[in-house]
């Protein structure tokens, strides 16, 4: 039997029996409906539907409610949802647990080419680049789904994107009572994709041509060229953003003595960079047609490496008390270590780092003012295990010590130069994906609500982001509940000796093969129980004309 959605919202669309034209379901979801989220361990803490100011908007008690009515104007199925995450599903008189208890997520299989998900039914979706497919427990096809058709005939659409969704089921082979969770899942196993914008400080260099070889980066124009701070945020916003960050990368107490600013000059530039951004976002959204637009400030802050010179988010090689030693131009990288051999002295360094990490947040915690214009905090380009634990406990101290609410969602991200983390093994070689996930996910101090890769080349992104997804989905207490953030370089290489990039190319031909790759890695790991969330943006060298070219390959994939 061939059905066909009239919508390519799967959440708001009729589904009609092609072979009689009548409507066999409609799928309804009201809304929006954003709520602050809720503190249970089991939720997700959604970056893109959480907003500092939507709390007192919406009453919290109503949850989002996508209803499957049949023929009849009976509810078949209804999704109730916690942001992103499906966390109650209703099938007839049946109550399931959300996702968990619809998809085994324990038994997925990621292939190379094709990813597995097996159902409670003992049917499996089988998901590819091109399609979509049901298989029986003999791994026979008994359902297909086809996007964007110009016709029952299955044709594709003339005009991409123009065309309706239709799924085909044997009838034959499926039970009719079985055919509301079928449609139900579609729905759920898709998660939300998010465009994150790109790198701010070459954004600054290369669009808005500004020097900003500079302690502070791409903070310098805060203070001296305010409306270029803002242009150039809108110049994301209208490329498709859906999230900012600030312009706060490099800046701590450190960056601003270095450039010859006092402490209250520094707290008072830190905090005007928020209120940049929040005056990028009121613009935009005043113009025409974009009202509706849920457009997310986040809080950047990178590494204590940042600060450094010459920085080093690449080799993380830090002075003591915040490493073995710093950087020594006259010996080979090689040769240096950038890993304690004794224990003491590594918690010395973990409570040196935190401290730093602390100092930085307070800025924006102790005004309450500006921490309600941010919508969470990015954690960027951290190149060590034992950085990643300062992060988690200065959040923590923070959030113990503080009298006000200062919860809000946050991720760290990590970089892999060369395809390897930063940090250094005493043993020889680097530490893996595994044991940078499980500095920022075990143990008793506050965990992230996302894990990102950052500023690492689209070369290396692939097998990381293998790496990542396998590690989050063999742990039942953490798959389906964090976000995923992709933010990889784009195609030229920064060499920190000299201070420049190699291998620079231009045009729209450069973005649009950046953001065909960076689709690719985001549509192969989408679909399925691991992530709720997907945000995808760009790193260094990723400008608007690259964000642009991502937001159409996600709103076609989409």
């Amino acid at each position: 039997m061939l059905f066909k959605f009239t919508s390519a919202d799967l959440e708001n669309t009729s589904i009609i029996d092609c072979s009689t034209g009548e409507v066999a379901y409609h799928v309804s979801t009201p809304g929006p409906c954003i709520r602050e989220r809720s503190r249970s361990t089991t939720s997700i803490r959604s970056f893109a539907t959480y907003n500092s100011s939507s709390r007192e908007k919406f009453d919290i008690s109503e949850p989002k409610v996508t209803s499957l009515i049949d023929s009849d104007g009976l509810a078949a199925a209804e999704i109730f949802w916690e942001n992103k995450l499906a966390s109650v599903i209703r099938i007839g008189e049946e109550t399931l647990a959300g996702t968990r208890d619809l998809f085994d997520s324990s038994c997925v299989r990621v292939m190379d080419d094709e990813t597995h998900i097996p159902t409670r039914m003992e049917y499996v979706w089988r998901t590819t680049q091109e399609e979509l497919q049901l298989l029986d427990d003999d791994s026979e096809v008994i359902g297909t789904y086809y996007p964007d058709c110009g016709a029952d005939d299955l044709s594709p659409a003339y005009i991409p994107g123009s065309g309706n969704d239709y799924f085909d089921l044997d009838m034959d082979r499926i039970s009719e009572d079985e055919v509301p969770e079928l449609f139900n899942e579609p729905v759920t196993k898709k998660g939300g994709v998010y465009i994150l914008d790109g790198g701010l400080g070459t954004t600054l260099e290369d669009v808005f041509k500004k020097d900003i070889s500079h302690p502070l980066w791409s903070a310098k124009p805060v203070d001296t060229e305010p409306d270029v701070i803002i242009e150039a945020h809108l110049a994301f916003l209208k490329a498709g953003a859906d999230i900012i960050l600030t312009s706060t990368y490099q800046c701590a107490y450190g960056t601003f003595d270095q450039a010859g600013y006092s402490r209250e000059d520094a707290v008072r530039i830190m905090r005007k960079a928020i209120q940049l951004a929040a005056e990028a976002r009121t613009r935009f959204l005043a113009e025409a047609n974009q009202s509706a637009r849920n457009i997310r400030i986040v809080l950047s802050l990178g590494p204590f490496g940042a600060t450094l010179t010459p920085t080093q988010e690449f080799d993380g090689f830090y002075p003591t008390p915040y490493g073995p030693h710093a950087y020594d131009a006259a010996t080979s990288k090689e040769e240096q270590a950038n890993a304690f051999i004794s224990k003491d002295d590594e918690l010395r360094a973990i409570e040196a780092l935190t401290e730093f990490h602390a100092e930085r947040l307070r800025v924006f915690t102790d005004d309450e003012e500006t921490w309600d214009l941010i919508d969470g905090v990015a954690f960027e380009t951290i190149p060590l295990t034992r950085e990643i634990q300062a992060v988690r406990r200065a959040l923590g101290s923070l959030k113990r010590e503080s009298k006000s609410n200062i919860d809000k969602p946050w991720w760290i991200s990590t970089l892999y130069p060369d395809g390897l983390f930063p940090e250094k093994r005493l043993a020889g070689g680097h530490v893996e994906v595994p044991d940078v996930l499980n500095a920022m996910l075990e143990g008793a101090e506050l965990h992230p609500d996302g894990v990102g890769i950052n500023c690492t080349s689209m070369a290396h992104l692939g097998p990381v982001l293998e790496a990542t997804t396998e590690y989050v989905k063999n742990r039942a207490d953490l798959a389906g509940k964090l976000s995923l953030v992709l933010c990889p370089n784009g195609s030229d290489v920064w060499n920190p000796e000299t201070a420049t990039w190699e291998g620079v190319a231009e045009g729209e031909a450069k973005a649009n093969l950046w953001a065909s790759k960076l689709d690719e890695e985001v549509q192969a790991v989408r679909i399925g129980t691991v992530w709720p969330e997907i945000i995808a943006g760009g790193c260094c060298r990723t400008g608007p004309t690259e964000i642009a070219a991502l937001a159409e390959k996600v709103a076609h994939a989409t």
